[in-house]
């Protein structure tokens, strides 16, 4: 994508490996053959987001049980959807069943997204956020 003044910013990265975004939305259970055709033509890492009415490491889960090499990385795991302790032993779980395939990326994501899991202001919530995080 085009940033301003037509300057691709991605031609200035350097080379980090062949790269596949994959949205939740694609089905659970169907995922399987892409995620084949995937390891097949050398993708090694997929990562997915999180939105209201997904779940991140459950996501996790089922594409790393539904392929054998990709490493599987949240972009992000939104920190208002669950307690620490549930996060860190969803993890852990996830790395001890798949060993180097999870990448736990955390976050705060935006504001209409925290108002929608939490029922609250984006502005409390990360205050509560940072008190119990950080």
């Amino acid at each position: 994508m085009a940033h301003g003044h037509g300057h691709d910013r991605r031609r200035d990265r350097p080379d980090r490996g062949r790269r596949h975004g994959c949205d939740e939305g694609a089905g659970a259970g169907a995922i399987g053959p892409t995620l084949t055709a995937l390891e097949r033509s050398g993708i090694d890492a997929l990562w997915f987001r999180e939105s209201p009415g997904s779940e991140s490491l459950s996501m996790a889960a089922i594409l790393l049980a539904q392929s054998t090499t990709l490493r599987v990385a949240t972009g992000i795991a939104n920190i208002a959807a669950r307690a620490p302790s549930a996060m860190a032993a969803g993890r852990r779980i996830l790395d001890e069943a798949y060993p180097g395939r999870f990448v736990l990326g955390l976050g705060v994501s935006h504001d209409s997204i925290i108002d929608a899991y939490a029922g609250r202001s984006w502005a409390a919530r990360w205050q509560h956020s940072s008190a119990t995080w950080i």
